[in-house]
């Protein structure tokens, strides 16, 4: 099994060392992006397939645990619970349902379930774009699902810009968010969020845990996958549950 490359060394150019893969958690504190328990490995031997090579750059990404109030999250997640029979098979853009993709279940018509993390979203979205650097744009156009991901659910390698459908839309995703929540005590395990390099897995990769009442931050054009999840009870209550934001932007010939 492929080892996680390390991120950067001191003498990398700082243009790419807040883009080299980091396993430690960072996230925005007064305005400064903040990296803790970062770990370093060796650099590959120069001359090496990939060695400092732009593929090897894992995208930047935020983390914040106890994003919500406890007992703001609690609440969330006793609705999400009780809305189970309105759960169905998560699609996937043009092809519908395809389980050799991504196998879970989502709700997309959640009504005022989102409220309270949308408003959080919303007061941070300015500073998530800086920490980022994602070019500033404003914040008109928000898609919201939340999903549940039970026993074998997982999904496979993707960007969340919708590339196949480029054409038909007005606006692109340029911002992903997602917030995880689940039962205590956990009663899931895998599941973690992997986030590639953007030349592949060969090239490095950052595994990210869903902690409850977490939120994690990225933009929408990075090669991400759900690791599966493993849930013995099989119940609905014990899944691994998400709620993926994403905010979009008018096209360049939308906007012009």
């Amino acid at each position: 099994m492929r080892k996680p490359r390390g991120p950067a060394q001191d003498g990398d150019a700082p243009a790419l060392r807040s883009r080299r893969l980091d396993r430690g958690r960072s996230w925005l504190e007064d305005g400064r992006l903040r990296h803790i328990d970062r770990h370093r490995e060796p650099p590959p031997p120069a001359g090496s397939a990939g060695a400092g090579s732009a593929w090897e750059i894992v995208p930047p990404y935020l983390t914040r645990t106890g994003f919500l109030d406890a007992a703001a999250a609690d609440a969330l997640l006793d609705r999400v619970i009780r809305r189970e029979d309105d759960f169905r098979p998560s699609p996937v853009g043009r092809r519908g349902v395809d389980p050799t993709i991504r196998r879970s279940w989502c709700l997309r018509d959640h009504g005022a379930l989102t409220d309270a993390l949308k408003i959080r979203l919303l007061d941070l979205f300015p500073s998530l774009l800086e920490a980022l650097h994602v070019a500033p744009f404003a914040a008109q156009a928000m898609e919201i699902e939340i999903v549940a991901h039970g026993d074998g659910a997982f999904y496979t390698r993707h960007v969340d810009t919708q590339v196949a459908r480029y054409d038909e839309l007005d606006h692109v995703r340029a911002l992903s968010c997602v917030y995880y929540f689940h039962a205590m005590p956990k009663a899931f395990a895998g599941g973690n969020f992997r986030l590639h390099a953007i030349g592949g897995e060969a090239a490095g990769f950052v595994d990210i845990e869903p902690g409850h009442n977490s939120l994690l931050v990225l933009p929408a054009w990075a090669p991400h996958e759900v690791l599966p999840v493993h849930c013995p009870s099989g119940a609905f209550r014990d899944s691994r549950f998400a709620i993926n934001c994403w905010f979009s932007r008018p096209k360049p010939e939308s906007a012009a």
